[in-house]
This record gives C-alpha cells, sequence and structure tokens, in this order.
C-alpha cells in the first residue's frame, strides 16, 4: 500500500509498544497466536561447543487476519486481496 511507509525496525517497535503482539525479545504472546493474528514456528540450532541441540526464539509469522487488522492499523487504504497465499495491495 503506497500509504504505509514502513521500516523493518518501526514496524517491529509498533508489533512491540503499540500493539502488544510482541514481548521486548521479539516472541509473540499467546494471546496473539490463540486470536489467530500471529503463528510462531519453532526454531533450533547445536551450541557450538557442546553440539546438543538448543531450542531457539521462535520465528514470528503474521497471518492473513493479522496483515489485515495490521493494514488497517498502518493507515492502509488500499483494498488487499486476502485470497492469494501472498496478500497484495489490489490496485
Amino acid at each position: 500500500d503506497p500509504h504505509i511507509e514502513i521500516g523493518q525496525n518501526r514496524l517491529a517497535k509498533v508489533l512491540r509498544d503499540d500493539l502488544h503482539w510482541l514481548d521486548r525479545r521479539g516472541v509473540p504472546y499467546q494471546a496473539q497466536i490463540n486470536t489467530g493474528r500471529l503463528a510462531a514456528r519453532a526454531r533450533t540450532y547445536h551450541h557450538p561447543r557442546t553440539g546438543e541441540v538448543m531450542q531457539a526464539d521462535p520465528q514470528v509469522r503474521i497471518t492473513a487476519k493479522g496483515l489485515t487488522f495490521l493494514h488497517a492499523h498502518l493507515g492502509g487504504v488500499e483494498p488487499l486481496d486476502a485470497s492469494a497465499r501472498h496478500l497484495e495491495v489490489v490496485s
């Protein structure tokens, strides 16, 4: 949407401070997962010294429902096509 001008860092700040979708580490709150706005993808890594498999913070995914809400919150005016796998602005 041409009316939305936001970068990665400002978007993260909005998700943390304005909408309270993420905690300060960027982990989604369970309430937002339960409402269907966010999804969390589990991640693991191997510890460099021990080789042990460790749990990393989850990778956050914004769902179609979350994108629709976020689009409106950020002042988007163009309609979104939510039927596509990747949401797009319809002009």
